[in-house]
């Protein structure tokens, strides 16, 4: 809390200062109705209103400030937050009343009676006010113009109910009034029914919600209809008497109350979301394994072992291999190795009746003879092969203590996870497969050569200052890049095909030509990656897929278009803003999904460039590389040293980064292959 103070000190303070002089002015007021005004001066009442007005506005842009800054990303720490700064509210304002009390017998009563009447006005405003951008925080989640600008019209009334504390200056009309709060309540819905974050909470984040939501309702009640209460006049209660916060009151109440209600009736989709992000991170676990060439088998096993029992929330689990003379156990989960081996018998009676099936489900082992004395240990279990077309690699195993409860939805999830295991296992072993030195120099050889065919290049034009630099780890390697361009537009495509050697060079050689093919097309860049995906699927094997950039660059309005398949981030060096800025929009891989990509799988990222401005496109050996000590270059080092290298032309500030590379590396081999292209517009 003291850091909190000290962080915002200067922030809090035009707010503080302006109570404590509304609050002098109540007791300046005091002592001169006792004193008859005999001996002071009266202070005029709109001089009262208007620092009970600039107390407001003050406090409001000190809210907006510092939840802006406060407020983590993760919805339930926004709401945590809001949560300590009303309960503080409500422990400070139950202490000042007990104080109140304890001096009402005395002369001291009229002090601790107004200090504890404007404790009231200044938390009551505190927490309302910071309750409301954090649901703003909420609400902006994902940001539409529409919702800004609701948000803004919002701001405007608010701002516009501070002003009625001079309503008793001024007659207002009653069409006003009306109008005004029609359209508040109007915004205020629209507002309130974005609750879209509660899509992204799992089951417990959910259950935490509802809880968190239903104690800023409470504390939101009690401010209303306890501290408000006390400081209203002739000891009856009117929440609106002393504190303009009518918008403010009524958008908190309506937005807590939906994203209870939102949260209460998403809990049942809970794990079908569950589901799909264990398949997600799954995936990608696998296919980053894919890529290793070098991957222990282990390393595969775990994944699958570990991802298998979180999405079927199993009881125990277990990999067991088998082959002609006997069975041993890969991996297991909270299971011992004897009722493994009870069951084996079982799956591989299974599979000798049904050869074409991959996987089956005992739903009550009471049923089964062999396991009449284990069904107390073990109700049911899903059994499934880890194959390729032509390889065994194991049977995964997943038992429950309960009957039946095995979800049909993680059918195909398990059977694609099992897939893409075995084939990560089968790439493994045709890795280590032996060839004769001479005949993989020779494949090298030729490859290399193609490669060099392959690769365009780069020259600059009279729009682009251009320069690319390509570097394989081992002799072929998997980056290619190309420029093309038309009477309207400049094309940049930057990949990352998997693979190497031979493979490597003839993917690039069926990439080059797919290329070709769809650039005078003018096709718009979501549709020239949908198609490109169509063609790759068509070419490249079942366990290879490729990471791509595409930059679309009108040459003469300098307006770019980006579209990211699973590859590194843009960097844009803004000359005018004079900072870098990094784009990753949404986009999957090409070649993950065999079948027609849709609008929902990418995102285009526009931006507007100008003279001198810089764009850094790379592959993820450039921000993969290692110093001696085994720590990532990252993204961060890569921007500062694009800012630093910004006046160079695109040759110089290539060599300048690689230098720098090699400083921090100690100029030790890279793991991976590295390009690196940099666009200077002229």
């Amino acid at each position: 809390m003291r850091r909190f103070f000290r962080k915002y000190f200067f922030q809090l303070l035009p707010s503080f200062t302006s109570w404590l002089i509304l609050f002098s002015i109540e007791l300046y007021q005091i002592v001169y109705d006792l004193n008859r005004g005999e001996i002071l001066f009266p202070i005029p009442n709109p001089v009262k209103d208007f620092f009970h007005f600039l107390f407001l506005v003050f406090i409001f842009q000190a809210g907006k400030n510092i939840v802006k800054k406060e407020a983590k990303p993760t919805s339930l720490e926004i709401i945590w937050l809001v949560v300590g700064i009303g309960g503080t509210g409500i422990i400070i304002n139950a202490l000042s009343n007990w104080i109140r009390n304890v001096y009402m017998a005395n002369y001291s009563s009229i002090f601790w009676y107004n200090l504890d009447k404007y404790i009231g006005i200044l938390t009551n405003a505190y927490f309302f006010i910071t309750l409301t951008f954090v649901y703003r925080q909420l609400i902006l989640f994902r940001s539409t113009k529409t919702k800004q600008n609701a948000w803004f019209l919002l701001d405007v009334l608010i701002y516009l109910g501070f002003l009625g504390l001079f309503e008793k200056y001024f007659t207002l009309y009653v069409i006003f009034i009306i109008a005004y709060w029609v359209f508040a309540f109007c915004i205020i819905i629209y507002l309130s029914i974005h609750t879209e974050w509660v899509a992204y909470l799992n089951f417990k984040e959910k259950l935490m919600g509802i809880f968190f939501m239903s104690i800023v309702l409470i504390i939101q009640l009690s401010y209303l209809f306890l501290i408000n209460a006390k400081y209203t006049t002739d000891n009856k209660f009117n929440v609106l008497e002393n504190l303009d916060l009518e918008v403010i009151y009524l958008f908190c109440l309506l937005y807590t109350f939906f994203c209870i209600l939102v949260l209460a009736f998403n809990l049942p989709t809970s794990s079908l979301y569950e589901l799909r992000q264990v398949e997600r991170n799954a995936l990608n676990e696998i296919n980053k394994v894919i890529l290793k060439s070098k991957a222990d088998s282990s390393e595969v096993y775990n994944i699958l072992m570990n991802y298998g029992m979180r999405s079927a929330k199993g009881d125990f689990g277990w990999i067991i291999f088998s082959d002609n003379e006997s069975s041993r156990i890969i991996q297991a989960i909270n299971c011992d190795d004897h009722v493994a081996m009870d069951i084996h018998p079982i799956i591989n009676k299974y599979w000798s009746y049904q050869v074409d099936k991959k996987n089956f489900f005992v739903g009550d082992t009471a049923r089964l003879s062999l396991l009449k004395n284990k069904s107390h240990f073990i109700g049911s279990f899903f059994a499934t092969k880890i194959c390729t077309q032509d390889n065994e690699y194991g049977d995964l195993v997943l038992g429950w203590k309960h009957k039946n409860v095995f979800e049909l939805e993680l059918y195909s999830f398990l059977s694609i996870i099992t897939e893409q295991a075995a084939i990560a296992l089968e790439n493994k072993e045709l890795f280590k497969k032996s060839i004769t030195l001479e005949r993989y120099q020779e494949q090298l050889k030729i490859a290399k050569d193609f490669q060099d065919r392959v690769l365009p290049k780069i020259q600059s034009t009279e729009y682009f200052d251009l320069h690319a630099v390509n570097q394989e780890a081992d002799e072929i390697g998997g980056d290619y890049l190309e420029t093309y361009q038309d009477n309207e537009f400049f094309h940049i495509f930057i990949a990352d095909v998997a693979g190497k050697g031979t493979t490597a060079a003839f993917y690039m050689a069926e990439l080059k030509g797919m290329l070709q093919i769809l650039f005078p097309l003018q096709l718009a860049p979501i549709a020239f990656i949908q198609k490109l995906n169509t063609a790759v699927s068509n070419c490249l094997s079942a366990n290879l897929f490729i990471t791509a950039n595409y930059l679309r660059i009108h040459k003469s309005s300098l307006k770019c278009q980006f579209v990211r398949a699973g590859h590194t981030p843009l960097l844009h060096y803004s000359q005018k803003d004079k900072l870098v800025y990094q784009y990753q929009p949404k986009g999957i891989g090409l070649g993950i999904l065999r079948k027609e990509l849709s609008d929902k799988n990418f995102d285009v990222q526009e931006l507007q460039l100008q003279k001198n401005d810089l764009l850094l496109l790379f592959t993820d050996g450039i921000i993969e590389a290692r110093n001696p000590n085994n720590e990532e270059l990252g993204m961060d080092i890569l921007k500062d040293w694009l800012a630093s290298f910004n006046n160079l032309s695109s040759l110089d500030i290539n060599y300048c980064i690689l230098e720098q590379m090699m400083a921090f590396t100690n100029e030790k081999k890279f793991d991976d292959d590295y390009t690196l292209f940099t666009l200077k517009v002229k």
